[in-house]
């Protein structure tokens, strides 16, 4: 609110005020801008406080507590001080500026909860792109057919969709298991395609024809996973297993890197020389490569380099 509009809007109130003796809480919003701020509205209040205006909740509240004013009053000695006016109450300015904010219907809390909902689904199609993924919940797949593992545990259920058994039935049991089987299924093909990615000879068709087919099994996968609705426990479980797997990674690089460092080879050629045909005697002396036999191959790289 501009400063010449609030100092008007505040004559106003006084002017009003001093007239009838009282103003009510809607009295002095109805004079305020939608964007007038707690500042303002403070200023307001405490201003009214100084002429002892009383600010009620309503008419009838205002008109009683004048009549009893008049009724009251003695001579000055007689006259208690006057209780303080609850003008610049914090909780009832707050809980007035609460009340310009809209509450959320049921249509709002429909879209929130269908935000949430696609959000989780996107996180589950991001983890399950990864093959230890999908094997773990082929792992868990196997643990509810030998009933290590309950179909409770494993996928949410709707207690209400349950027959004269009250749990799950071995119907039940078998249309989850088949889910997993074709999340693997398809995954494995994915896997196949993703190691024979397009080469430079095909032609547009063919290219064409390979992304439809990833796109095919990709959606299958969503799909399956969407309809299979795993238990929030289990879906936490697997993000969890992924970001440590991440953090692994990350230290295994660094271990490459130092590694790097020390014997001056790049990754590509200490890979090429721990799947040498020459690391036999490595090999025989427990499987692991000696420091000596490291620095000798490293020798042998860098000599071949040169030349």
């Amino acid at each position: 609110m501009a400063k010449k509009a609030h100092m008007k809007v505040l004559e106003t109130l006084k002017k009003a005020g001093a007239k009838q003796g009282f103003l009510t809480y809607d009295q002095i919003n109805d004079y305020l801008d939608e964007d007038a701020s707690l500042e303002e509205m403070g200023e307001i209040y405490e201003s009214l406080g100084k002429l002892k205006v009383d600010v009620v909740d309503s008419v009838e509240e205002g008109r009683a507590r004048v009549e009893r004013k008049k009724a009251k009053k003695k001579p000055a000695e007689s006259v208690l001080p006057a209780q303080p006016v609850r003008f610049d109450d914090p909780v009832r300015m707050y809980l007035r500026e609460m009340g310009r904010v809209p509450l959320l219907d049921r249509q709002g809390e429909i879209e929130i909860a269908k935000r949430i909902e696609k959000g989780q689904d996107m996180v589950l199609q991001t983890v399950f792109r990864s093959a230890s993924s999908v094997k773990e919940l082929s792992s868990m797949g196997t643990k509810v057919k030998t009933e290590k593992m309950t179909l409770e545990e494993f996928v949410r259920v709707d207690p209400q969709g349950f027959g004269a058994t009250g749990g799950p039935t071995d119907k039940d049991r078998a249309a989850v298991l088949t889910r997993v089987r074709r999340i693997s299924r398809a995954h494995s093909e994915l896997e196949k395609l993703a190691a024979k990615p397009p080469r430079a000879s095909w032609t547009e068709k063919q290219r064409q024809d390979y992304d439809k087919k990833r796109s095919t099994l990709r959606a299958r996968v969503n799909d399956e996973l969407k309809e299979m609705k795993l238990h929030p426990k289990v879906a936490e479980r697997f993000v969890t297993r992924l970001k440590d797997l991440q953090e692994r990674v990350r230290e295994a690089e660094g271990e490459v890197r130092d590694v790097e460092e020390e014997t001056g080879l790049t990754a590509e050629e200490i890979n090429l020389l721990v799947k040498g045909n020459d690391l036999k005697s490595g090999r025989r002396r427990g499987g692991r490569l000696s420091q000596e036999d490291l620095e000798e191959y490293a020798k042998q790289i860098k000599n071949s380099k040169r030349k």
